[in-house]
């Protein structure tokens, strides 16, 4: 009987809950700030990197050779902090958010790798090129939320500054080895970084040296120069019944933001040698001092442009299913096509909730070039909502299973 008694009860309090879910549902008046991180590549897994025993990483240069795909070693970096403010209505929302994106990959090309793990081949040379990639904008946002019956809007009119864009402009390395004997490198390259301002003078002979008191002028400075771009983000949804509501979302750019300066730096590696002379041969190296010109580069933030479609079959919100299509283009519009990187992005995921107290979300995707499996916990108490997760993620669909990258967020809401 006194089982009987909890089961109702239970059954009774739960049932209230879920009834009183408008009351968790949003605050009317909040503040946020979020910080997601993400650390990939497509090798090195963290049991390799954190669990080794003798703390020692052990780097088996024949392994990465035959593991490895065409494409080369992948690492890529990307931190997207930002906070903001929300205005919260039934049917209405408007916030203000500022933020920061940083993102940045660096590629080893297969050739050189293939040639520390196996060697080469007489009268056969290795050629094998590296890349680099370097993003950093600020923005300030808007967005706006309406709801119409089934018609849902909200978009998002961005203001951006572009901080520093470094990109290697050319980066090659040659090996040959001929039946003479003869045995040659050459690697060479140069690297560009380009600023809202002349960053070769953060750099010394004792290091890297930057005056906070140098950042007010630097902004000051951007808006004279009209250096932000502005681009608009956003969806239009339509809930076909109450449980299926299809989406549109974009983000497309209206005009770039311009970077003013160009910092340039070279160098060039060069070893030959015989048998003979292997051991008493030296390597000449040539660096071409780091140079400084205005320019004018424009750059946008990337394009994207997918459908989403959500399933929530009990009408409730406390179980849905989420998926995502479409693509993106990484450096739209730019002048130079080599720059230009579209690929595509999708994201399935599964959310239950319990009356928006108590949530968890699970999902699978492929963005911002990442293959990430992702689960998330969140508790709120109306008056403060905690979001965190934790994913492990790669830049190779294989070996994203194996945890080569790990990935992290959390998000604070707090409000009335």
């Amino acid at each position: 009987m006194k089982r009987l008694i909890t089961f109702i009860s239970t059954l009774f309090l739960l049932s209230s809950i879920a009834s009183a879910g408008n009351l968790f549902d949003h605050r009317l008046l909040e503040v946020e700030a979020n910080l997601p991180v993400n650390l990939s590549n497509n090798y090195f897994s963290i049991k390799d990197i954190f669990f080794t025993g003798d703390g020692i990483i052990t780097i088996d240069l024949k392994d990465m050779a035959n593991t490895l795909p065409k494409s080369g070693f992948g690492l890529i970096a990307e931190v997207s902090p930002d906070v903001g403010i929300n205005l919260n209505f039934n049917k209405f929302k408007v916030g203000a958010i500022v933020g920061v994106d940083l993102y940045g990959n660096i590629g080893l090309g297969k050739g050189i790798i293939d040639f520390l793990g196996n060697g080469n081949e007489l009268n056969k040379d290795i050629e094998a090129e590296a890349s680099f990639n370097l993003d950093l904008f600020a923005y300030a946002k808007v967005p706006v939320d309406l709801k119409i019956r089934r018609l849902s809007l909200n978009f998002s009119p961005s203001l951006f500054f572009p901080v520093v864009h470094g990109a290697l402009e050319s980066a090659k390395a040659t090996v040959t080895n001929d039946e003479s004997g003869k045995f040659s490198v050459n690697v060479n390259g140069v690297a560009a970084m380009y600023g809202i301002c002349d960053i070769s003078k953060f750099f010394t002979d004792s290091g890297v040296a930057f005056n906070p008191q140098d950042l007010l002028t630097i902004l000051t400075d951007a808006f004279s120069n009209k250096n932000f771009g502005f681009d608009m983000e956003g969806g239009i949804g339509w809930g076909y019944t109450k449980a299926f509501n299809v989406s549109v979302n974009y983000r497309f750019p209206i005009f770039p933001g311009r970077l003013n300066y160009k910092t340039s730096v070279g160098y060039e590696f060069n070893y030959e040698a015989t048998a003979a002379t292997i051991s008493s041969a030296q390597p000449e190296t040539t660096s071409t001092p780091m140079s400084t010109s205005v320019c004018e580069y424009v750059i946008n933030r990337p394009l994207k442009l997918n459908i989403t479609a959500v399933f929530d079959p009990f009408h409730s919100r406390n179980f849905t299913l989420t998926g995502m299509a479409g693509f993106a283009v990484r450096h739209p519009f730019s002048s130079n096509i080599e720059e230009v990187d579209f690929y595509p992005e999708y994201n399935f995921g599964v959310r239950l909730s319990l009356a928006n107290i108590i949530t968890v979300n699970v999902n699978t995707s492929y963005i911002d070039q990442i293959y990430e499996h992702k689960a998330g916990l969140a508790f709120n108490i109306r008056l403060a909502e905690v979001r965190a997760g934790i994913s492990v993620q790669s830049s190779s669909f294989i070996t994203s299973f194996q945890a080569t990258g790990i990935g992290a967020y959390l998000t604070v809401f707090a409000g009335l």
